[in-house]
Formats: structure tokens, sequence, C-alpha cells
């Protein structure tokens, strides 16, 4: 394949084994290139015929890679990833640059939203694209699908570099109109009169909000995602442990609570490692994160307020 002419001859056909790759479907991948099915599976045939080699296990409607089809994939991920860079570096001074950002929903508003606001002063032509961060964040990001991950707990992948970008203090936090925003200090017992609204438990019955495992309380109602659980919050029945940036920036206020250490949670991000040093636009947006995030908690510190009791 070293030769100009051999590449020529595959070249057209690899978009379309990339799609049936991370798909493993002729029509969904069809779809994601617009063409149809039936020309997919043609496109696949004069490859796998060119090489000399079968690139996927059939069964019955799925297509499976097999080692070869694995490690074409991989090679010809990291190949479209440098001519993106390539075109990236090439067109930067005449083109906008769009990045695919996810993070928790509560995050966006209180953390990402005003760090983007101070990224931009420094970079005009970023663009970001906010979504919700998908189930398998380490496959999205080797796709392609998404650039950068904000999230608390870190996600790994043999393709990803994960970066703790900042520290976020957490506590509990009601509504106005919440009987506890009421008391002007709280014993950890006298939250048992109240209900919390809490993530859903994981394998070993802990509910990753931050709530200490061994102190009791009450869950009244379990959110998916916790951008429901501050709506939860803000409607006024429910009590909930959340970052401070996120309280101070909605209507809730924090419940300072005696004999409760709630610790600070880490927010990493990840994305995909990057094929050079120069360049890579996801890298440089993390740091210019980690740097924004961590001048935002050094201000914060430095302004007095009342925050959780501590022994």
């Amino acid at each position: 394949m070293g030769h100009l002419h051999e590449l020529y001859q595959v070249w057209s056909w690899l978009p379309h084994f990339r799609a049936i790759a991370e798909t493993e479907h002729l029509g969904a991948a069809g779809a994601l290139l617009r063409v149809s099915a039936p020309a997919m599976s043609r496109a696949l045939q004069q490859l796998e015929t060119a090489l000399g080699i079968k690139l996927f296990d059939r069964r019955g409607r799925t297509l499976v890679l097999n080692d070869a089809g694995t490690d074409l994939l991989t090679t010809v991920r990291t190949a479209m990833r440098s001519i993106d860079d390539g075109i990236q570096r090439v067109a930067a001074s005449q083109q906008l640059i769009h990045v695919k950002v996810a993070a928790p929903g509560p995050y966006y508003s209180a953390v990402i939203l005003p760090a983007y606001a101070r990224v931009r002063d420094s970079w005009p032509s970023l663009r970001f694209e906010l979504v919700e961060p998908p189930a398998a964040i380490p496959a999205a990001l080797a796709r392609g699908d998404l650039d950068i991950c904000l999230h608390e707990h870190e996600v790994t992948g043999p393709e990803i570099v994960v970066t703790p970008v900042s520290e976020l203090q957490k506590t509990v936090a009601c509504a106005r109109s919440h009987p506890a925003a009421r008391r002007k200090a709280l014993a950890l017992d006298d939250l048992a009169a109240f209900e919390f609204v809490a993530p859903p438990p994981d394998g070993n019955g802990v509910r990753n909000d931050g709530w200490p495992v061994a102190a009791a309380r009450r869950v009244g109602l379990t959110v998916a995602t916790m951008q429901l659980g501050v709506e939860a919050v803000i409607s006024g029945a429910y009590l909930a442990v959340l970052p401070l940036p996120v309280v101070t920036s909605t209507s809730l206020v924090p419940i300072p609570v005696r004999n409760l250490t709630i610790p600070p949670t880490t927010i990493y991000a990840s994305h995909r490692r990057p094929l050079s040093t120069q360049g890579d636009v996801s890298s440089r947006v993390v740091e210019l994160f980690r740097t924004e995030l961590g001048e935002r908690r050094n201000r914060a510190s430095a302004t007095p307020r009342t925050t959780i009791a501590r022994k």
C-alpha cells in the first residue's frame, strides 16, 4: 500500500468503513454519510476485495469488527484526525473553531458559561457546542462525536487524557421557601424531618452526590440528572447536595449543618489523546478552563461567605 495509486484506490472507501465500524449497521452508517445501505455494502465489499482480507464478522444483520478491522479502524481514525487538525491549523486565521463540550447540566450556568465567557476574551474565534454527557464517554471521545467532557468522576480509556481542572466545595442547599431555610442552624439529626433529591444509587448502593455514606438521610426523589435535581430543589420541596457555585448562581441558599463534613468535588476534563503537542485545540481549551476555574476558585475563597459547619 506504499504507492500513491494503491492508496488512491481505497481512499474513497475509508469513510464508509469507519461509519460501518462505529455503528455496526449498514443502514445507520449510511444515514451518517447520507448514502444508501446498498452503497455502503458495495464500498465495504470493494475495500475488502482491494485489501484481500475480511474486516468484519457477520452476525445476522450486525457487522462486528474482527482483529484486522479493529487495527484498520485505529489507523483510519488517527489519519482522519491528523488531516482534520492540519486543516484547522491551515485555516485557523480564516474560520471559527468549533469544540463540542459535554458537562453535567447544573455546571453549565454556574461553571462552564462564566469560564467560557472569559476564555473567549483570549480566543475570539472559539465556539462551543454544549451537549449532555453521553452514556459511553470514552467511545464518544474516540469517535470524535465529542471533543471535551467535564465530569466529577474520572473517566479513563486508552485514547483518553484526563486532567483535573478544579475543585468545588459542596453544600446542602434548599429553596428560600423551604422550612430549613428559615432555621439559623441545623444539626444532622434535624435533617431527618426533610427529604432529599439525589441521583440513583450505584452498584454499591451509594448515591454519588457527595453525601457521607455513614450519615442517614431520607431520599424522597431520585433523578437521572442533577439538573432535574436542581429544578426539584427550586420547587421548594427538597434538599440536595450541590456544588456551591451552582447554589450561588441560582435562587437557592446553602444550609449550615453542624457536625457534617462534605468534601469538595474534583472536576475532571477528558479529551482524546492528541496526535502531537502542537496545535491541539482540545488540550488548549482544557488548559484555559483549568486556569480560569482555578482563578475563580481563588477569587471565591478570598470572599467571606457562610458554608457548611465543620467539626
